[in-house]
């Protein structure tokens, strides 16, 4: 994971997006938030987020590609994107969280929140 100024341009490998994905999917259409503006962020933009992901990785994958996944943002949105891995976490037990996040333990999404954590301090 990498950015730079103050448009990040973010790189991500192909796991990392689809958690980042999935925990959007999930804060906006599977879990109940409460208080989400406090805890993620505007409802209307984390749902623009899904959708413009959505866009990005469909894009990538018509090219059959492993190369990783490089696009432009704000700090608003990778915020947006911390919070709501991190409320994935909180919200989905471990046991569970391989089924509901593409297959991968919630120590690998946990080590996003850390990165993204990295990004947003710097």
């Amino acid at each position: 994971m990498q950015a730079i100024n103050n448009e990040l341009q973010i790189t991500l490998s192909r796991d990392e997006f689809l958690v980042i994905h999935q925990s959007l999917n999930e804060v906006c259409n599977g879990l109940y938030i409460q208080e989400f503006d406090k805890r993620i962020g505007e409802i209307d933009e984390a749902k623009k987020d899904l959708n413009r992901l959505e866009y990005i990785y469909n894009e990538h994958e018509k090219n059959d590609s492993n190369d990783p996944i490089i696009f432009t943002i704000i700090k608003k949105e990778i915020i947006r994107y911390r919070n709501a891995v991190r409320e994935t976490c909180v919200e989905i037990d471990d046991w569970e969280f391989p089924t509901r996040v593409v297959g991968l333990p919630k120590s690998f999404a946990n080590q996003i929140v850390e990165d993204l954590n990295g990004i947003i301090d710097n």
